[in-house]
């Protein structure tokens, strides 16, 4: 939903998502990016918490989870099809990950196998019940950041525009 927003040519943001991601070992967080175009950073923030509160609202829809399918899929064809002229970085970063935060190093094609087997079997009720566990305000953090010399919104607007959007 928010790279199809990313595409419209009004939009606050060149690119957007979101997706959990493991903050340090032992806690992941559902986490939400925006990279706001020049001078729009509070569009951005806006246009982001507005998605995020439908979703925590409405859910995701079939025709979504299909698209992420399809291109999670497409994602990981490519991944295999391209191991052998990987940057190594991204095999120590996995190396790494293994060590550290036991994640299986089973090679990508045999990723690729297990991410096409499992794909369909992910219905659109776990991923709502899902988003359910991770949204509301509770332990939500909002982090900005950009260019120095460049005006961001301070703690307060952005705590009304967060506010603004919920209601």
């Amino acid at each position: 939903r928010l790279a199809s927003l990313a595409r419209k040519p009004d939009a606050p943001f060149i690119a957007a998502f979101g997706g959990i991601q493991s903050v340090v070992r032992t806690v992941d967080a559902f986490q939400r990016f925006a990279q706001a175009k020049t001078g729009k950073v509070e569009e951005a923030l806006r246009a982001l918490m507005t998605e995020v509160v439908r979703i925590e609202k409405h859910g995701i829809t079939d025709s979504e989870l299909q698209r992420a399918r399809t291109n999670m899929a497409r994602q990981m064809e490519e991944s295999a099809d391209t191991e052998e002229t990987t940057d190594s970085r991204q095999f120590t970063d996995e190396i790494t990950r293994n060590f550290f935060e036991d994640e299986l190093m089973i090679g990508r094609k045999a990723e690729k196998d297990l991410t096409l087997k499992l794909l369909p079997t992910i219905t659109v009720a776990e991923l709502n019940d899902l988003v359910g566990k991770f949204s509301g305000a509770d332990n939500r953090v909002v982090l900005i950041s950009g260019p120095d010399g460049k005006p961001l919104p301070d703690q307060k607007r952005v705590l009304e525009i967060v506010d603004e959007v919920q209601k």
